[in-house]
């Protein structure tokens, strides 16, 4: 009898995981601004499917320099490991960056999905406008250095609105009933924000200021950068000349008005917001000012002598003692019609800022500066850019530092040991025709300097610091 065999099998189901998925979300914009306080966040809709935790993450991407692709995840990430990192800094504006996460279960499956980044850099640019203007005068308030937002810009708004015609525009028209500033805020298409503010209507006293009985102007004659003298013009007393009544303005040749030195040099007298002078022996007065213009006038001006037609590029305001001050910059406009460039600055009530009868162009770093201004005595202009009226003589004003301590040391052939409360950058010494005898670069606090293979006689000291430019007298004995 046969045996019938028999196989029996077993058909046992064996489990096998379904393939591990990750999904790290859609293409996103960030908002540049945002970076700094750690709200710009990769991953937030990142997703996994199939997976078995715990999980690790490794967030990389990559830019292209120089033929090479770098790794830079580190670079822009708090932290490439963590599932959602937050990000510690941004990437060249509105380019697309592909960031890749890889992502690892327990079971040692990896799945990897990318997804493409970008920043909106968006800003407004810092332009601002101090604007002069009367009460009921229009303007219009228009924005035009919008950059780096992703287009098109979802609104406009100015605050506050009190006078705008048109508030949620980028141009509005604007009535002046009173000093105020305007700020422009602009939300783009992802929704990033930028603000600025760039307008300061500001309305001038409502008396234009006028010349005193004792007014001073010290000029500085600029040759090469440097200042090689002074010049005071002083108001003393009146002048009439063809039944017009004419301030008298006396020039020194020097920081201070010095009765034996000073001489007669001008006439000069203001009506309705206008400035005339006039040289004794001329048939003629000539306007010097006209602080009524508004911003697109022209005007004609002398210049070395003969009448030359400039602009008024802008007008705007600045505080001085107290008061707004009008202030025109003159200029000229280029053969296109629309840029531009300004050479000098007339401010109400006290000048050019090149000199009481100064409107000439720098040429090659040469020229006259307006040092101060005084109204009776009083300081009301200080230039900047200067740390004092003079060359270290005479008149001595405010400054932001103290003056450098120049002392000779004595029995020595020509030392001078120079002190100054900052550190000291740049050091030349010029003779009187403006030539630089030497030049140093000591940055130091202190310096020794020999002139003893100068000649004897006065040379002028300029000295540059972080506080700016200090120039003063120095006497080789």
């Amino acid at each position: 009898m046969k045996k019938l065999l028999f196989s029996i099998f077993l058909l046992i189901p064996i489990a096998v995981s379904a393939q591990l998925r990750v999904f790290a979300g859609n293409d996103t914009t960030f908002c540049e601004s945002c970076v700094s306080k750690g709200t710009v966040i990769l991953g937030t809709n990142l997703k996994i499917e199939n997976g078995t935790a715990p999980y690790t993450y490794k967030w990389t991407t990559k830019y292209h320099l120089g033929g090479k692709f770098y790794e830079y995840a580190k670079d822009v990430l708090v932290d490439s490991t963590a599932s959602v990192p937050v990000f510690k800094s941004s990437f060249p504006n509105k380019i697309w960056q592909p960031f890749v996460v890889e992502v690892k279960d327990a079971n040692q499956q990896i799945a990897r999905d990318t997804i493409n980044v970008r920043f909106s850099g968006f800003i407004l640019s810092a332009s601002y406008f101090s604007l002069s203007q009367r009460m009921g005068d229009e303007i219009e308030l228009n924005y035009s250095n919008i950059g780096e937002g992703i287009e098109p810009y979802r609104s406009y708004s100015w605050s506050p609105t009190v006078g705008l015609s048109s508030p949620n525009t980028l141009s509005t028209k604007c009535r002046v009933i009173g000093n105020q500033r305007y700020t422009l805020r602009v939300v783009d298409s992802v929704g990033c924000v930028a603000e600025d503010t760039p307008y300061d209507v500001r309305v001038p006293d409502a008396e234009a200021p006028v010349l005193g009985t004792t007014d001073s102007w010290n000029v500085a004659s600029i040759n090469w950068g440097a200042i090689t003298g002074v010049e005071n013009l002083t108001l003393k007393g009146d002048t009439l000349i063809d039944s017009k009544l004419y301030k008298s303005v006396y020039s020194t040749i020097d920081t201070m008005y010095i009765a034996a030195k000073a001489s007669y040099k001008f006439g000069i007298r203001e009506e309705n917001s206008k400035w005339y002078f006039r040289f004794k022996n001329e048939n003629s007065e000539q306007l010097l000012y006209d602080f009524s213009l508004k911003q697109s006038d022209t005007i004609s001006v002398i210049v070395d002598g003969s009448y030359v037609k400039y602009s008024i590029i802008k007008v705007d305001t600045i505080p001085l003692n107290g008061q707004f001050r009008k202030r025109l910059y003159i200029g000229l406009y280029n053969s296109d019609g629309k840029s531009y460039y300004t050479y000098n600055d007339w401010i109400e009530g006290v000048g050019s800022t090149q000199g009481l009868v100064y409107n000439s162009p720098y040429l090659m770093d040469s020229g006259t500066d307006l040092l101060c201004y005084h109204k009776n005595g009083e300081l009301v202009y200080f230039n900047p850019t200067n740390k004092s009226c003079g060359l270290g003589l005479g008149i001595k004003s405010t400054r932001i530092n103290s003056d450098p301590i120049v002392a000779p040391v004595l029995n020595t052939n020509g030392l001078f040991k120079i002190s100054y409360g900052r550190e000291i950058e740049q050091l030349a010494v010029l003779d009187m025709q403006g030539r630089t005898m030497m030049q140093l670069t000591p940055f130091d606090n202190s310096v020794a300097l020999s002139l003893a293979n100068q000649p004897k006689g006065i040379y002028i000291l300029r000295l540059k610091s972080a506080d700016g430019v200090f120039v003063k007298k120095i006497v080789r004995r």
